[in-house]
């Protein structure tokens, strides 16, 4: 008890300072990042008891100890993690957030619009990353955790950076399915072989994903990689069958690009959950049908099955499969 009080303190003073706009943090040679349990992390509410208290009753060794991390904040970010790669951390994060934002929103994010708390633990043993996007009004930031090898950290935080951004722009209004389906076009090559040798087994077995019950709004768990891979080929088949002749506009008003389009039928495909809780999007038949017909000129969800289907046959054909 004395250990999460002592945390407590701690994590409530830097964040008061952090709201305040008071200057940007410099190194605190005494604070150590919290060591996370990630896995219980993917628990949602149960028996009324809060996410945010699971989250403290997982973290361990809260107290300060002389490790050298930092704690630095800019305006989108605040940073937790080893002090040595922290501006290379924070550039990479600035760096994802834009290029995201232009590619799949076609405008850049206002300064400080969905800010996150980004910690950093490196490992050369553990491949664990989480995002848990803003689920509560007294809640200002999204919170992502990496816990991977420097030589991942670019794919890693573009993957739950896409949740954060997601998040952002069109709260509630994306389920799982579609927040992974992008993230893992950001996943490194070793990823994306898993989910290709997926699509060769499935082209083979004729085994095809659940695509109707991957519809319905639900979390993928985290060492689901067929749920991982089948979100992924379904963005791949997307992304490559655009219609040409049905413009769409993005944010800026200009004609939306590929990209844009996915985000946007993932937007609007959905009856939108509540704001700023962790209520999943409401799935409706006719709504997934109208969008589909808008943004891909597909009649309902029996051809969009259909097609995936014949897509992951052609595929898994060739012996490396790149489209």
């Amino acid at each position: 008890m004395y250990k999460i009080i002592v945390f407590l303190i701690i994590f409530t003073a830097s964040f008061i300072k952090y709201v305040n706009a008071q200057p940007t943090f410099k190194p605190v040679s005494q604070y150590r990042a919290p060591s996370i349990d990630y896995s219980k992390l993917y628990q949602r509410k149960e028996d009324g008891v809060s996410f945010f208290k699971k989250v403290l009753s997982i973290i361990k060794n809260p107290i300060p100890e002389k490790d050298d991390v930092a704690l630095e904040r800019t305006d989108n970010f605040l940073y937790s993690g080893p002090t040595s790669v922290s501006q290379d951390m924070l550039q990479i994060a600035e760096n994802i957030r834009e290029d995201f934002s232009e590619t799949y929103f076609g405008t850049s994010l206002p300064p400080s619009i969905g800010p996150v708390i980004l910690y950093f633990e490196p490992s050369d043993t553990e491949d664990s990353n989480l995002t848990w996007t803003i689920d509560d009004p007294q809640r200002k930031f999204h919170t992502i955790w990496l816990k991977c090898s420097p030589q991942r950290i670019h794919g890693a935080c573009a993957h739950e950076m896409t949740h954060a951004l997601l998040a952002t722009r069109y709260p509630n209004q994306i389920t799982p399915l579609f927040t992974e389906a992008i993230a893992t076009l950001h996943d490194d090559p070793k990823r994306i072989k898993i989910y290709n040798d997926l699509l060769q087994y499935w082209s083979r077995s004729k085994n095809f994903p659940p695509w109707e019950r991957l519809f319905q709004p639900q979390n993928i768990p985290n060492k689901d990689k067929a749920g991982y891979g089948a979100a992924h080929i379904l963005a791949r088949y997307l992304l490559n069958h655009t219609p040409i002749d049905k413009p769409q506009l993005n944010d800026a008003g200009d004609p939306a690009t590929p990209e844009q389009i996915l985000v946007m039928f993932a937007a609007n495909s959905y009856h939108p959950g509540q704001k700023n809780t962790n209520e999943l999007p409401i799935f409706n038949a006719v709504k997934f049908n109208e969008a589909l017909q808008k943004y891909y000129d597909i009649k309902d969800i029996q051809e969009l099955v259909t097609r995936l289907n014949n897509y992951i046959r052609e595929r898994g054909a060739y012996q490396n499969p790149k489209n």
